[in-house]
């Protein structure tokens, strides 16, 4: 994984500005919007959050479309009139992942709409799933490995286990990380790669964003 770092930059920039857009819209609307995708229940789950002047905004037409698939989800309030729109056909997720996403947001002349291009697909590949470690084994650390289906870099990877999370930035995804042995405790454990690529909304208005994510896990057993 180490040997792309140098050509993986240039690549994900190549990829992204082929789709991704920061969009447009009146400017009028602060749109927090973040689409997360679990493997383990192959479900996107959709969280956005909708204001304009500090209040929520009910009753908005907020419209996910599916690029790959040219589909569109029309996405609803769960509580009114202030909750957040994370709603699809009675659900809080959209089976499978959306990879390329178009997101528009309306409200009465208020607008906001932009494209998001996410990180290509990945697993966990150390530990392995259901693997049984001692912890005496382990040194000082725990590796945790991912690898890519396109050796795509994300803009962002989040890995957690057990209480000890780290965020890397930047385009660095550099497939592997390791956790001091000093954050793990014994029993059941889940090493989660969560990898993700965001956009500003320019159509939003100051701290608008637009996030979307895919996570793996596997499960381990440290004795």
């Amino acid at each position: 994984m180490h040997r792309l770092l140098l050509v993986v930059p240039l690549l994900t920039a190549l990829a992204a500005c082929g789709f991704t857009d920061e969009g447009g819209g009146t400017r009028t609307l602060m749109v927090n919007a973040r689409l997360t995708y679990e493997v383990d229940d192959n479900a996107t789950l959709v969280q956005i959050r909708v204001e304009k002047d500090g209040l929520v905004v009910p009753g908005a037409i907020v419209e996910i479309r599916d690029a790959d698939a040219e589909k569109s989800y029309v996405v609803e309030q769960e509580v009114l009139p202030d909750g957040e729109y994370n709603r699809v056909d009675g659900e809080n997720h959209i089976r499978g992942y959306l990879r390329r996403i178009e997101l528009r947001v309306e409200s009465d002349r208020d607008r906001v709409e932009a494209k998001l291009e996410g990180p290509g697909k990945h697993r966990v590949s150390a530990p392995e799933n259901n693997a049984v470690l001692k912890l005496k084994d382990l040194g000082d650390n725990l590796e945790v490995a991912w690898s890519t289906d396109d050796g795509l870099s994300a803009q962002e990877v989040q890995i957690r286990v057990g209480d000890h999370t780290q965020t890397i930035t930047d385009w660095d995804d550099p497939g592997s990380y390791d956790v001091p042995a000093t954050a793990l405790e014994i029993g059941d454990e889940h090493a989660r790669v969560l990898r993700r690529n965001r956009i500003r909304l320019a159509g939003g208005s100051a701290g608008s964003v637009l996030l979307l994510e895919y996570e793996a896990r596997n499960s381990f057993v440290l004795e």
